[in-house]
């Protein structure tokens, strides 16, 4: 690669001086169509026409081919433009809410949601039902705070449950305190 110096600027960015390996990534990338391009030795503006000639000339097929899109210079996309894409690394935060799994194990759930889910079962007896109701409270909490969590369900069934039999045991001991006899 030659050893010229080109001057980037414009697009509200401070000028900047860059080699031409950095302009054909700036190039191929795209970034280049709102900015212009000095030869940093001459001054002269170089066009995008201008500059993809010089990409071409100096990389004689070591690039991959550069495409017009609507008017606009671009390429396909390089490794790096695909770094989103690639697949988590460990100790990387993992948004539950994509799992798959999540609907077979309460992976990326909330504790809470999971104690919630468990308690609102057993509220069938009377004991349980208000640790349902607290527990699924907490874990709606734990739910707002951590977007990345799952269990909104189960927090959700573990008030309801809770709820319920609360409900049912109250109106059971109101309906043996009516019929009592007198």
């Amino acid at each position: 690669m030659t050893e010229a110096q080109y001057l980037i600027e414009g697009g509200g960015m401070p000028p900047m001086t860059v080699d031409f390996e950095t302009l054909s990534g700036y190039f191929r990338r795209g970034e280049l169509n709102s900015l212009t391009v000095r030869s940093a030795e001459t001054g002269h503006v170089l066009s995008l026409d201008q500059i993809r000639g010089l990409i071409d000339s100096q990389s004689a097929g070591q690039l991959p081919p550069v495409v017009v899109q609507s008017g606009q210079w671009s390429a396909p996309p390089t490794p790096a433009d695909l770094r989103g894409q690639q697949p988590q690394r460990a100790g990387e935060r993992r948004d539950g809410n994509q799992d798959p799994m999540r609907f077979v194990a309460p992976i990326h759930s909330s504790a809470w949601a999971v104690a919630a889910s468990y308690l609102g079962l057993l509220s069938v007896l009377l004991i349980f039902a208000p640790f349902a109701i607290i527990t699924g409270l907490m874990a709606l909490q734990d739910l707002k705070a951590n977007p990345h969590k799952t269990g909104k369900g189960r927090a959700i069934f573990g008030l309801v449950m809770g709820s319920i039999c609360i409900l049912l045991y109250g109106l059971l001991i109101l309906a043996g305190i009516m019929n009592r006899p007198r």
